[in-house]
C-alpha cells in the first residue's frame, strides 16, 4: 500500500511571496518554476511520453502539474532494502465536464515510469474551485508552464 505524503503545484510551492520575501512590488510577478517542477514538464514533453500526450492533444487546454512524495507502508522487504519512498509527478487535465489524470514515478536513473493507468472522471464546480491550473496544453499535447492555466 502506498500513502501520499505531499502534493503541491509549482504555483503553490514558489510564488511571488516565496521568491520576493520582504520586497514590495506594485506589479504582480509571475511565479518561478522550481527545478523539480521543470523536470515534471520535461518528463511530460519527452519523446518517450508521446502516447500519453496523444491522449490529451486537442482534448484539453489546461492542466495542473504536481510533485508528489509517497511512502510504501507495511512492506518489510522494501524497508530492508531501503526502497520505501517514491517521488513523482502528477498531471490533471480537465475541461468543464471531464478530467483525465496521469501519474509518473521517478526511477533512480532519472527516468519517469508511467505504470499507473490514467484515471478519468467527471469534472465538477467543486473540483474547479479547488484546483490551481498551472499549465497550458498545446494542440500536440505538450505542456507549457502557465500560472494562469
Amino acid at each position: 500500500m502506498t500513502a501520499l505524503l505531499g502534493c503541491a503545484s509549482d504555483a503553490q510551492r514558489s510564488g511571488p511571496a516565496a521568491s520576493n520575501a520582504g520586497e514590495q512590488s506594485s506589479t504582480r510577478e509571475q511565479p518561478a518554476l522550481t527545478p523539480a517542477g521543470q523536470e515534471c514538464f520535461d518528463a511530460w514533453n519527452a519523446a518517450s511520453n508521446a502516447a500519453n500526450r496523444d491522449r490529451v492533444a486537442r482534448a484539453f487546454t489546461v492542466a495542473a502539474v504536481t510533485l508528489w512524495d509517497a511512502e510504501e507502508e507495511d512492506s518489510s522487504e522494501a524497508e530492508a532494502q531501503g526502497e520505501h519512498e517514491f517521488d513523482g509527478c502528477g498531471y490533471l487535465f480537465h475541461d468543464d465536464e471531464r478530467s483525465l489524470e496521469f501519474s509518473g514515478r521517478w526511477e533512480a536513473d532519472g527516468l519517469v515510469i508511467w505504470e499507473v493507468q490514467p484515471q478519468s472522471g467527471l469534472w465538477t464546480p467543486e473540483q474547479e474551485a479547488a484546483v490551481e491550473d498551472d499549465a497550458a496544453v498545446a494542440a500536440d499535447g505538450t505542456l507549457t508552464f502557465s500560472p494562469e492555466g
